[in-house]
């Protein structure tokens, strides 16, 4: 094989330098170990990482990527001269030299005489086990075979999706038909050498590396919102910030959590301007994630949309009423913490239960075991069953008594189905009904508000500010992403005439002000402009009030309120200021003002933590190199500012060393 050659890929991908954490640890010991994004050990891993590792598993749900990633890694290395090479598990145990991808059989030849290391990338565990649970083991022992000379220099790389790998059967498989043992280097066999006794150690050190588990598991870490910006970019979309801000209004970050998703989501936006409400979001996603998009498996396996997604609302409404969010997989592997699908779907065989299982409307959650890919999914469709039952007129009075009890004269919500209403109250009018007379505040803990009638969502929003005012701390009422669900355009009268009513109460100014900020209530910039303007506001309905004018003012207004900031106090405020400069260019204007509000600034306080001197550090850091001189002459004469802490030859001012980092 030329090293020289080139391999350039005939499809398109994006690198988002996706990370990974480690699950091995525990997994090849026994079967009872979260795999969840909330419990992982280590550092996050990088495919520089993984190249180093001669075995590796890769378990993800559908649509995560790993296919797409291990081709790209594959040309990467073969760009490199490195020999490399992309299979089809499933081709392998039928004919071995069709199953190159990428690479070919002559080249993989030629690296097997050649005495190198090479890498190869084995797709997928799943696909393998579609056609004969059986083939995957044929196509491990084939493998086997045919690298036995070259075992131990061979990086081999498994991917497949979580419901198909049996975490013992299938590890003990590999390990037994692929084994790995590292050699002693030539460098430690010198040293033990040369050093006697340290040399023993260095040699017992290697003996128990030899004793760790032969291949290390791995999982994808969900996409962050720099990936994100990077694919939504990639596939068109110009504006990315305003993708982003988009997502977070409609508090829809869960479903931009793996490559397909996103996908979809840029399409919608890209077709339509919008990413359409919360509940457009999830019933699209679900309807994705039920329905299989590779023709051969579903093929193999089919099963309708409409046996899938009655079989999902089942799961759903099982592991809710049971408070047990696990599910056992058809013949995984032996667990007693979750529900066994066959008590669930008694009538489906167990490739019907699998197939629905191996949807990506599941994720992983413990070996041999699955779990709904999000709780809101999982809450939305169990609010779909309820429904259902509801439309039966007869069912209504029990059903109702599962969410709603009488104590003492008192409408009270039952905690456990809670997290269901609010779904619940878009989807029947009657229970929406009772929730606004017994906890209108539980609009704000979910599902999508914007889907209920105006006069609904008036209703309630006056009695959550009435509760406010009367002193009424729920978290639901005052939390972010509650309110992001909350605000909508059209509540802009409403929330415009309570700002004024309650001008003087600083808890509910600043609620307001947050739906303006993230509602981006145009109409309401005088009441924003009011309150960014006044020296004595409460700090952080001043502080809403700034985002708020960022939102939906004009530049013009943006200037106004900074040139008024400056002139209002001959000592500023450090969190004001931090919020003042969030996302404002650096230019000759603006680094005059920001230097004439930090000279102003009230001194740091020991032992406290604010934004302003990250903030601070970014807006210098994005500044045009032109504005080094004014930046470092500002800069300089703020550092020389008595009284000085004298420290031999140098001399800094004792209020501003806090911008030595500067």
């Amino acid at each position: 094989m030329d090293p020289k050659t080139t391999f350039v890929s005939s499809y398109k991908f994006i690198d988002l330098h996706r990370t990974f954490y480690e699950l091995s640890e525990h997994g090849s010991e026994h079967d009872e170990i979260e795999i969840n994004q909330t419990f992982r050990f280590g550092k996050h891993l990088g495919w520089s990482n993984l190249i180093e590792e001669y075995r590796l598993i890769i378990l993800s749900e559908a649509g995560s990527g790993k296919t797409s990633e291990i081709r790209n890694i594959t040309y990467a290395l073969r760009h490199e001269g490195k020999p490399a090479f992309f299979l089809r598990l499933e081709h392998i145990s039928r004919d071995f030299e069709d199953a190159f991808e990428v690479g070919t059989y002559e080249h993989f030849e030629e690296w097997l005489a050649s005495g190198e290391e090479g890498w190869l990338f084995l797709d997928s565990v799943d696909e393998a086990r579609l056609r004969d649970p059986r083939d995957f083991e044929l196509a491990i022992r084939k493998l086997s075979r045919q690298i036995i000379a070259a075992k131990d220099r061979t990086h081999i790389v498994i991917t497949g999706r979580t419901t198909a790998w049996r975490p013992k059967t299938d590890l003990n498989y590999c390990t037994q038909h692929l084994p790995y043992e590292a050699t002693t280097t030539a460098e430690h066999e010198q040293n033990a050498e040369m050093n006697g006794p340290e040399g023993s150690v260095q040699t017992n050190t290697a003996s128990e590396d030899k004793a760790q588990p032969t291949f290390k598991i791995v999982a994808f870490d969900d996409l962050t919102r720099d990936q994100i910006a990077i694919f939504a970019k990639a596939r068109g979309v110009k504006d990315s910030k305003a993708f982003l801000d988009a997502v977070e209004r409609a508090d829809a970050w869960s479903f931009t959590s793996r490559p397909q998703d996103l996908e979809e989501l840029t399409e919608f936006w890209l077709d339509k301007g919008r990413i359409g409400s919360r509940l457009e979001i999830m019933r699209n996603s679900i309807d994705r994630r039920l329905s299989e998009r590779d023709q051969d498996r579903a093929d193999i396996r089919p099963l309708s949309m409409e046996c899938a997604r009655q079989g999902a609302r089942l799961l759903a409404a099982a592991t809710t009423l049971t408070q047990n969010p696990v599910i056992t997989v058809p013949d995984g592997a032996e667990n007693s913490k979750g529900i066994a699908v066959q008590s669930i779907l008694p009538d489906w065989d167990n490739n019907d239960q699998l197939t629905l299982l191996s949807r990506p409307i599941c994720d992983e959650a413990i070996y041999g075991t699955v779990r709904f890919h999000h709780r809101s999914v999982r809450e939305y469709l169990t609010a779909e069953w309820f429904a259902e039952l509801l439309r039966r007129e007869t069912s209504r009075r029990t059903i109702e008594t599962l969410f709603f009890s009488n104590q003492y004269g008192l409408d009270i919500v039952i905690p456990t189905l809670r997290p269901i209403l609010p779904w619940l109250a878009i989807l029947d009018e009657k229970i929406s009904e009772r929730v606004r007379k017994v906890a209108p505040e539980i609009i704000f803990e979910g599902g999508d508000p914007s889907q209920l009638p105006l006069e609904v969502r008036r209703y309630i929003l006056r009695e959550v500010c009435e509760q406010i005012a009367s002193g009424a701390t729920g978290r639901s009422m005052r939390d972010y992403a509650a309110v992001q669900r909350f605000a909508n355009p059209d509540l802009t009268n409403d929330v415009r005439a309570l700002i004024q009513e309650y001008a003087n109460h600083e808890d509910l100014t600043e609620f307001l002000l947050r739906m303006v900020w993230l509602g981006q209530l145009s109409d309401a910039l005088p009441e924003a402009l009011e309150v960014s303007l006044h020296a004595t506001a409460e700090k952080y309905a001043r502080i809403a009030a700034f985002r708020a004018i960022r939102a939906i003012g004009s530049s013009e207004d943006q200037e106004h309120i900074r040139q008024s900031f400056l002139a209002e106090a001959t000592e500023l405020k450090r969190e004001w200021l931090a919020e003042l400069i969030e996302d404002i260019q650096p230019t000759e204007h603006t680094v005059t003002w920001l230097l004439a509000c930090l000279e102003k600034s009230e001194p740091k306080k020991r032992f406290t933590v604010d934004y302003l001197i990250e903030r601070v550090i970014e807006f210098f850091g994005i500044a045009d190199i032109d504005l080094l001189p004014q930046l470092v002459t500002g800069l300089n004469h703020l550092l020389s500012i008595p009284p000085v802490i004298e420290r031999r030859d140098c001399e800094i001012s004792q209020k501003f060393k806090w911008l030595i980092s500067s």
